[in-house]
């Protein structure tokens, strides 16, 4: 630590082996930086995503009926990342999304089916739903096979 004796005659020489009488401690200032800092990133504003989901109330809903001729089936594959959009397959995301809007804006009261495999990653199915919810196509659902 830096200290200046009050004893020293000449100021440019300083004894290293002395003792300083003044000194500062940083310590607690250190301890009240380090408790701020943890306070700060716990009440920091975070982000969240979050995509409103409504799941049936009883079991007798879980078996719907679904019109085929207004419905766009939409199935996601894990193995080569692809989709399949009404028997055309899809292997790049932002191309998807075209053929969706395309499709959104062609027909009226479509529904769209989900039909993702079972090894498919969360994140991909939630990318897909964030985006069907953020340009207001609502009516989708999620099935685990089609025509059965």
């Amino acid at each position: 630590m830096i200290g200046i004796h009050s004893s020293q005659k000449n100021i440019g020489i300083h004894n290293p082996l002395e003792q300083p009488t003044e000194s500062v401690d940083l310590t607690p200032l250190m301890d009240v930086l380090f408790i701020l800092l943890v306070f700060f990133l716990l009440t920091s504003g975070i982000t969240q995503f979050y995509t409103q989901v409504q799941l049936p109330q009883s079991e007798n809903l879980l078996e719907t009926t679904i019109d085929h001729s207004n419905t766009i089936l939409i199935e996601m594959f894990a193995q080569d990342q692809s989709w399949k959009v009404n028997e055309e397959t899809i292997h790049d995301y932002d191309q998807l999304k075209q053929v969706l809007l395309d499709l959104h804006h062609s027909q009226k009261n479509v529904t769209f089916v989900l039909a993702p495999e079972r090894t498919i990653s969360a994140e991909r199915l939630l990318q897909l739903l964030n985006f069907l919810a953020s340009h207001k196509m609502t009516d989708v659902q999620i099935i685990n096979k089609w025509g059965s």
